[in-house]
């Protein structure tokens, strides 16, 4: 979730992915987009909490 967050607060995709070590920053659009249509049920991605 925290990509999305910072996706969405002005990071571009291909420096998020080399930041985050993710393969393809289609990958990102593609959480992005999911989040965007279904929140974040529609994401599948895990919430860590910081306790």
């Amino acid at each position: 979730m925290k990509v999305v967050t910072e996706y969405l607060s002005g990071k571009g995709s291909p420096s998020l992915a080399k930041k985050y070590r993710i393969s393809n920053h289609a990958i990102i659009l593609g959480w992005v987009h999911r989040f965007e249509r279904r929140g974040i049920e529609g994401t599948n991605l895990q919430l860590k909490c910081n306790k």
